[in-house]
């Protein structure tokens, strides 16, 4: 039974999309200014993971088209199988920070700004996205089988950011490698004791990601519900 205040999908989501779309050009744009003051590419990947954040939010778009037209199964799971593994390119987007250079440059009014745009940028596209897969999976199962995928997914996200700044590996590799993964994984497990600081910093991501979707879902959640949406 679908709850009784559910959750927004994309297709209501519109604005807010069109507002991160047009942050996101803006973030690109800034990213070529800084490239012409300073005749540095420093910050060129920018647009590279910028665009990897936006395919999670693509393919739930694309989940719910097909679900509510009632396409076949495969295609419904291929496309939420896409906004899966390229999940975690959206929040990765906040570990950019890493690249910030505070001594001995003089670029920090371009930098601070773009990694702040990408911030925003990235958790609002994995929030949107999980948004939308959460409400079928609430629809379909209840609430408490809806939350316990978020927590899941939130989990997951965080193994994805970390296999790709630390183990410099990428979503695509899913398909085109997924022994390099299986690797990583296996190296990764064979000592977990023996990496506090890994696992610290997965559980710190895992948790922060799953607080602020919480958050954010449940005032989304109390809004519509008191504007009868």
């Amino acid at each position: 039974m679908a709850p009784s205040d559910p959750l927004p999908r994309l297709r209501s989501d519109r604005p807010l999309l069109v507002l991160l779309a047009a942050l996101t050009a803006g973030t690109i744009a800034l990213v070529a200014m800084r490239m012409r003051a300073t005749g540095s590419d420093d910050y060129d990947f920018l647009g590279w993971n910028l665009f990897l954040a936006w395919i999670p939010t693509f393919a739930a778009i694309a989940a719910d088209r097909l679900r509510r037209r009632g396409a076949a199964r495969g295609a419904y799971y291929l496309a939420a199988g896409v906004w899966l593994a390229f999940l975690p390119n959206a929040p990765y987007l906040v570990t950019d920070w890493v690249h910030l250079r505070i001594e001995g440059t003089g670029h920090l009014g371009y930098d601070v700004p773009l990694l702040a745009a990408c911030s925003v940028i990235g958790l609002g596209l994995a929030v949107l996205s999980l948004q939308s897969m959460h409400a079928v999976v609430e629809e379909r199962l209840g609430r408490f089988a809806g939350w316990a995928f978020v927590w899941t997914i939130a989990t997951l996200v965080s193994c994805g950011v970390y296999l790709g700044r630390v183990g410099r590996l990428n979503s695509w590799q899913v398909v085109t490698d997924p022994g390099a993964i299986a690797a990583f994984v296996r190296t990764t497990l064979a000592d977990p004791t023996g990496r506090p600081r890994a696992l610290a910093v997965l559980a710190a991501c895992a948790l922060l990601f799953a607080m602020a979707y919480t958050v954010t879902a449940s005032v989304r959640r109390l809004d519509r519900s008191a504007s009868g949406r």
